[in-house]
């Protein structure tokens, strides 16, 4: 049965639009339609979408009369459904095929979650398929985002950068309508529907699937003005964090969360990543989204051992950045000229030392052969964020 609407505004888009709507339709058996808006393109954008809906049916190409915000733009598409299920979708962004089909599955096997999210990876321009294929930056704490925990939802959701890409996540329509019916168009928007979204209900993950989020790279404060202003952002002559950082705290005291000082002070720091003239997206995402991971395995592993997957260049270069940070006892590696040797001191053994420890925490530190020691890990029945995590060196560069 089709009960899902997919949304995609869209401003000249040409040279990614076939791929991104193939992408769509590789879920075509639970869509009901596409609502494209067209922001008034003036590449190829219009052709393709006239082409893909003379093709299918269930596409429905609309163009805007005059220009609108880029808010106004993704407003008028969800008001434009009445599916029970929604995902907005941006043109740059891309996901694992048939990703909508099996968030619909785990939607309607969950009543209770409004959500489904999945990995969340960033890219820019500057990535090729090999590197996004080797990347896995590790989702928001699933346990958090499904409970009932308000105050360490909000905590949460302050912490991670890749939050914002909720918004192309897949929704219950009723719930993703009335936060945004409580949105203002202003800088950030993204990280108040997140907020509104995860105190409303439970998010529940998808397991084995990634959702791939395009980021802006050096962007220049010219460039971000300028597309503020295209998108419609309400201006203000406050800076736009301290902006979010008070609408953040105002909403968390409507929903009676417990605002000590320890708690603004959290949200004031974890927000500040959007200060600073020269932003630079990827070089920050990286380091606060792995500080995180570091920060998560840590606590994992109070009274368990560490050991590090992976003896090589890679293994060595991350172990020297977070030996202070991790218990590491000991290094894994296939390699059987190198077990019972040293690695930066630390002893190498075989994968049949886990047998000894039962309890004990894994980091791949390959990106190269990180598939392969999934498997192997997995066939020890390690699970992937729980007790299994993989640190590539090319996340590591700015830690």
């Amino acid at each position: 049965m089709r009960k899902v609407t997919v949304g995609l505004p869209v401003y000249n888009e040409g040279a990614v639009l076939e791929k991104t709507l193939e992408n769509i339709l590789s879920s075509a058996e639970v869509i009901d339609k596409v609502i494209v808006s067209d922001n008034c393109s003036t590449d190829d954008t219009g052709d393709i979408c006239r082409r893909f809906a003379k093709k299918y049916s269930n596409i429905i190409y609309t163009r805007q009369s005059k220009p609108v915000s880029q808010f106004e733009n993704f407003r008028q598409v969800l008001k434009s459904a009445n599916s029970e299920y929604f995902m907005f979708w941006r043109a740059k962004n891309f996901a694992d095929e048939g990703y909508i089909s099996k968030c619909y599955e785990i939607l309607e096997d969950s009543p209770e979650a409004i959500l489904v999210f999945s990995d969340l990876v960033p890219f820019n321009d500057g990535f090729t398929k090999s590197d996004l294929l080797n990347m896995c930056i590790c989702s928001p704490d699933a346990d958090v985002l499904y409970s009932d925990d308000i105050k360490s939802k909000a905590r949460l959701i302050s912490e991670n950068p890749m939050i914002r890409c909720v918004v192309y996540q897949f929704c219950r329509t009723s719930a993703l309508m009335k936060v945004w019916d409580q949105l203002e168009c202003v800088n950030f928007f993204d990280e108040i529907l997140a907020l509104r979204l995860g105190l409303l209900g439970k998010w529940v993950k998808i397991d084995g699937l990634r959702y791939f989020h395009y980021i802006r790279k050096n962007e220049t404060p010219e460039q971000r003005k300028k597309r503020y202003e295209q998108a419609g952002f309400l201006q203000s002559e406050i800076n736009p964090n301290k902006l979010l950082v008070r609408e953040f705290i105002r909403i968390c005291y409507d929903n009676n969360i417990v605002m000590d000082e320890t708690f603004r002070q959290d949200i004031i720091r974890n927000f500040r990543w959007n200060d600073g003239a020269e932003w630079n997206n990827e070089d920050w995402i990286l380091r606060h989204e792995n500080g995180k991971m570091i920060d998560r395995i840590k606590r994992l592993s109070e009274g368990k051992e560490v050991f590090f997957f992976g003896a090589g260049e890679d293994g060595k270069k991350i172990y020297e950045k977070v030996k202070n940070k991790l218990p590491v006892v000991g290094f894994i590696d296939n390699d059987k000229s190198k077990q019972n040797m040293y690695c930066n001191g630390i002893k190498i053994y075989s994968v049949d030392i886990l047998a000894r420890y039962k309890e004990a925490i894994i980091c791949i530190t390959s990106g190269k052969y990180f598939r392969e020691m999934m498997q192997i890990m997995e066939k020890f029945g390690y699970v992937y964020d729980k007790n299994l995590f993989c640190l590539h060196e090319i996340e590591y560069e700015n830690l």
